[in-house]
C-alpha cells in the first residue's frame, strides 16, 4: 500500500486534501476508513470539507464515485497484484455537495496543484470556481460531482486560453 496526497489551495483557508491510495501485491484484505487515511477534524487530521464529507473512486471505474464514511470504508482485496493493482482517489466534498474530481477520466492523479488552483466556494447555491492551468490551446476534461451528494457527475470541457489559465464556474458548467 502506498499513499500520496495533493493539496488544493483556495480562498477559504485550509487546503483541501486529496489522497491517492495504490494497492499492489496485497497479502491480506484491508479495510480503510477516513480516520485510517488521516482524515478528520482536529490538529492532526487532514482537512476536507467543513462537515468532513468525502468521496472515493477507483481509477479504473471513475464513474463509480461513492461516499467514503466509517460505515462505508475502502475495501482492498488480497487479489491486487502488480498487473491488477487498484488506485483509489479520495476527494473532499465542498459546500452544498459539490466535489471537484478533476481529471478523473484521464489522469492517475486527478487533482494536482500544477493543474488546479484558487478554488473559491461562495456558498452552496452559488457553487464554486477554480482555476485550470495548462498549455495554451490544451483541452482539459474536468469531472465535477453535483449536489446533493456529489456522486451525480458532470464533465466540463475547458479550452486553455493564451494566458495559460481558464476559470471553471459551477453550477454554470462553463470554462473560460
Amino acid at each position: 500500500m502506498w499513499a500520496s496526497r495533493s493539496w488544493l489551495r483556495g480562498a477559504q483557508g485550509a487546503p483541501l486534501v486529496y489522497t491517492q491510495l495504490l494497492a499492489a501485491d496485497v497479502a491480506i484484505p484491508l479495510t480503510l476508513t477516513p480516520a485510517d487515511l488521516g482524515y478528520g477534524a482536529g490538529r492532526h487530521g487532514l482537512y476536507g470539507a467543513d462537515d468532513g464529507a468525502l468521496l472515493v473512486f477507483e481509477s479504473n471505474s471513475s464513474r463509480g464515485v461513492r461516499a467514503l464514511t466509517p460505515a462505508a470504508p475502502i475495501q482492498v482485496g488480497a487479489a491486487a497484484t502488480k498487473a491488477d493493482f487498484t488506485l483509489h482517489t479520495v476527494a473532499p466534498v465542498l459546500a452544498g455537495g459539490w466535489a471537484l474530481l478533476g481529471e478523473a477520466d484521464t489522469k492517475w492523479v486527478p487533482v494536482a496543484s500544477a493543474r488546479f488552483a484558487n478554488l473559491s466556494v461562495a456558498d452552496a447555491a452559488a457553487g464554486f470556481t477554480v482555476g485550470v492551468a495548462g498549455a495554451p490551446g490544451e483541452a482539459v476534461r474536468v469531472v465535477v460531482g453535483r449536489p446533493p451528494s456529489g456522486t451525480d457527475l458532470q464533465t466540463v470541457a475547458c479550452a486553455i486560453p493564451a494566458s495559460g489559465v481558464a476559470t471553471l464556474r459551477m453550477p454554470a458548467g462553463e470554462c473560460a
